[in-house]
């Protein structure tokens, strides 16, 4: 007797397969003093900048008048609070920290989708299995990156999970049901792969 896929889980491996381009995820980690090289990026249309607050006090990210896109945090704190933003017109936008102008500010510049070489290439070629998954996810192609961390966001864009420690499975069966991003962040980019937890 032939067993059927419940529809939902159809469903969902269709949006995993939606937007299938390359995209890439940069972080910038945000605290008093973040500007110059620390805050300005070069990234291509669909790429996300996630800005991590690296200490306690309250900051934003907001977008100055003439940036080529509108965007604004609202006011957080708190150490490992991220906002990310997925940038979709090419253009030129300033960015400040409302109430620290003076020591955090930057400018992500976004050029056509395909305009930059990866810095680094190895990165965007590993993969993940088994996907969808229900208890160990298995990374493969590891051998000639350098990689920092691993981490794992769920829908909502928060972080479940973080390794500094290169690993070539992953214990998920904790996680709930539902999509998750893995990223990895090597010293020079980041990567993030979509999989569902069943």
């Amino acid at each position: 007797m032939k067993s059927k896929l419940p529809t939902f889980v159809l469903v969902l491996l269709g949006i995993l397969n939606i937007n299938s381009q390359t995209t890439e995820t940069y972080q910038i980690d945000w605290a008093i003093g973040t500007n110059g090289p620390a805050a300005n990026k070069t990234i291509e249309v669909g790429d996300t900048i996630e800005w991590v607050w690296a200490d306690s006090f309250t900051h934003n990210v907001n977008s100055k008048p003439g940036s080529a896109e509108t965007f604004d945090s609202g006011f957080n704190s708190g150490i490992g609070y991220t906002f990310p933003y997925t940038f979709t017109v090419v253009g030129t936008n300033d960015y400040q920290c409302d109430p620290h102008s003076a020591s955090m500010f930057g400018t992500i510049t976004v050029v056509p989708e395909g305009t930059l070489s990866s810095n680094d290439s190895s990165i965007s070629q590993f993969s993940i299995s088994p996907n969808p998954v229900t208890t160990t996810i298995n990374l493969k192609s590891l051998n000639d990156i350098e990689i920092q961390s691993i981490s794992i966001f769920n829908s909502l864009g928060q972080k479940v999970y973080l390794s500094n420690t290169i690993k070539n499975s992953i214990d998920v069966a904790q996680l709930n049901k539902g999509i998750y991003f893995l990223t990895l962040k090597s010293d020079k980019a980041s990567h993030t792969k979509k999989f569902l937890k069943l």
